[in-house]
């Protein structure tokens, strides 16, 4: 009778043991689960997994996403992928888990998304329509640089180097680069460096509905007026194209 007693007593205990372990969710294993991660097992937020090493499958940690900034609204982690749709209607074609500085404005961007693509194809335009290889300011470049982070600031010298030269002027590729769409106004001409990722990420893989073509970028060549182009077929930078010279556009933009 004492011994039947134990083993009744001892199963109680196993059973409120197991209920307890249940209602808190809180193997051990899964310990490294952050509080805002999601327990598929109990399906209740803020929990720990129920499951061992040999059913990982089971414990599933998801993300507040935020469409407009694309990371997570508790912790901060990236939530797009490369060629995801993105928050202005084009498709991510770069990610930085560290972040990337935006050339003149003391912000940091860990995306680049390229702008939808046309009802037709990649529209033609010049550079800026006239010969800048003189303008004063910075000579041959304008100031322009060729890096991941700089286009948006490129865009914004081009637009006002012609100002100068021309206030009336407009069609050239950066200001057509710079036009509000998607909901968005922030987009600019890529600098040589984005538009070669743009190809590799997006090109490469047959999306984003580019053309077998040059794609003008916002960098310059740094001696007379050659400025930097892309070509989309064969994955190549070009510096052969004169400020005058026609070519596709395609903008982007970073957040």
């Amino acid at each position: 009778m004492e011994r039947k007693k134990k083993n009744t007593l001892f199963v109680v205990l196993v059973v409120i043991i197991g209920c307890l372990f249940i209602s808190t969710c809180n193997n051990p294993w899964i310990q490294g689960l952050t509080d805002h991660m999601y327990c598929a097992v109990c399906e209740r937020a803020n929990a720990r997994c129920i499951c061992s090493p040999d059913t990982p499958a089971l414990c599933t940690g998801v993300h507040q996403h935020n469409p407009e900034t694309g990371r997570c609204n508790v912790c901060g982690a990236l939530t797009y992928s490369l060629r995801d749709p993105g928050p202005g209607g084009g498709l991510i074609f770069y990610r930085s888990e560290s972040g990337f500085p935006i050339v003149g404005t003391g912000t940091t961007a860990y995306y680049l998304e390229a702008a939808p693509a046309p009802a037709g194809t990649d529209p033609l335009h010049s550079w800026s329509g006239i010969y800048m290889s003189t303008f004063p300011a910075g000579g041959g470049t304008l100031g322009t640089l060729e890096g991941i982070g700089t286009g948006k600031r490129n865009t914004e010298l081009i637009i006002e180097a012609l100002l100068v030269i021309d206030p009336s002027r407009t069609g050239s590729a950066a200001q057509f680069a710079a036009q509000a769409q998607g909901g968005k106004n922030d987009w600019f001409l890529p600098s040589i460096e984005e538009l070669e990722k743009m190809y590799e990420n997006l090109r490469v893989y047959g999306v984003g509905g580019f053309v077998a073509d040059y794609y003008w970028s916002s960098s310059a060549w740094p001696s007379a007026d050659e400025k930097y182009s892309y070509n989309f077929t064969s994955g190549a930078r070009y510096r052969d194209y004169t400020s005058i010279n026609p070519l596709r556009v395609r903008a982007i933009r970073a957040f």
